[in-house]
């Protein structure tokens, strides 16, 4: 019995040390904005997805990327160019892929209206062999907010 007692005090004694976590409270007035989250949160498209006339618009010069052919254990850059063809400022919240051999890396600024850049990945084929075909799905401040990329090539022993 009293070590059951014990138990439960020790039990007790911890929990009441524990430090007790708030959880973050939004900002007390409206005058906080952050400009990156604002963009994705309040884009333009938000409001009236119908209404194109303030927009930002990702145009890719090229949206399929062939590597050619490597030797397995290479790896092979990806550079995706594009430009903001709309009238609103452009800005990339995230970039999937459709395996973990394929390690994407985009801008994480704004990107004016007219202004070019690029989406770049790293293919690595160190467990790949023969044809490949990945996606890279690029999500955005646009309408639509997603925008497929193909990579494929050739992996050679």
């Amino acid at each position: 019995m009293k070590k059951w007692i014990w138990t439960l005090g020790l039990l007790g004694f911890f929990s009441f040390c524990q430090p007790k976590v708030k959880p973050e409270e939004p900002p007390a007035n409206d005058s906080y904005l952050d400009p990156y989250l604002d963009a994705i949160r309040i884009s333009a498209s938000a409001d009236q997805p119908e209404d194109s006339s303030h927009r930002a618009k990702i145009q890719f010069l090229e949206s399929e990327y062939d590597f050619g052919k490597i030797k397995k254990g290479d790896t092979a850059r990806l550079v995706f160019k594009f430009v903001n063809t709309g009238n609103a400022r452009l800005i990339i919240n995230r970039v999937t892929t459709t395996c973990g051999c394929t390690q994407p890396e985009w801008p994480k600024t704004f990107i004016q209206p007219g202004d070019t850049s690029a989406v770049e990945a790293l293919f690595v084929s160190d467990d790949k062999m023969g044809p490949q075909h990945k996606t890279m799905s690029v999500f955005a401040n646009t309408y639509p907010p997603q925008t497929d990329l193909t990579i494929k090539g050739m992996v050679l022993k």
